[in-house]
């Protein structure tokens, strides 16, 4: 239950006044390190954040290479709708 409105309020208070969307890549490094303190000061909580922030960017890089039309003809095929 606090879980939820946790996440609420930190989409309502941090993502979307940070940027949002648009500046994705600051924004999620910020809300992880700021939940990372929010749950103490501990250093393995502040190492959480820093690998959620690097694995999200680079889950963001990723992603955002693979919607380049170069690689349209692999999403095109008929195995990968099978995959994904």
């Amino acid at each position: 239950a606090w879980h939820a409105s946790f996440n609420k309020w930190t989409v309502r208070y941090l993502y979307v006044p940070l940027g949002g969307k648009d500046n994705i890549q600051f924004t999620v490094w910020l809300i992880f390190i700021f939940v990372g303190l929010w749950h103490d000061l501990w250093w393995s909580w502040v190492a959480w954040a820093i690998a959620n922030g690097l694995f999200f960017t680079v889950e963001l890089l990723v992603t955002s290479e693979w919607k380049k039309p170069k690689y349209a003809f692999v999403r095109e095929t008929s195995l990968w709708s099978i995959v994904s």
